[in-house]
């Protein structure tokens, strides 16, 4: 075989893989930010609360619907989806 011949094919694959290498990289960063656009989505009704004694409510939803409550805001409880303690 001439060497010429194969260095010249393995430059050619180099060149493919670094095209291809750019190009993953920029669909994990378009990835990433469709991930980050998702979360930002999924979190756009969720409220979430520190420091209010326990012994204040019974429920998360209770919680939610008092503190609703005290800032003058209309919620009903079929708008709670979800409520937990973390």
């Amino acid at each position: 075989m001439d060497p010429s011949v194969n260095a010249s094919h393995d430059y050619s694959f180099k060149d493919n893989s670094g095209t291809r290498i750019c190009e993953q990289h920029e669909e994990i960063a378009e990835l990433y930010d469709l991930q980050d656009s998702l979360e930002q989505y999924t979190r756009k009704n969720s409220m979430e609360t520190h420091g209010v004694p326990e012994n204040t409510y019974t429920s998360t939803e209770e919680l939610s619907l008092k503190l609703a409550a005290a800032v003058e805001v209309s919620v009903d409880p079929k708008d709670i989806e979800i409520s937990r303690k973390l």
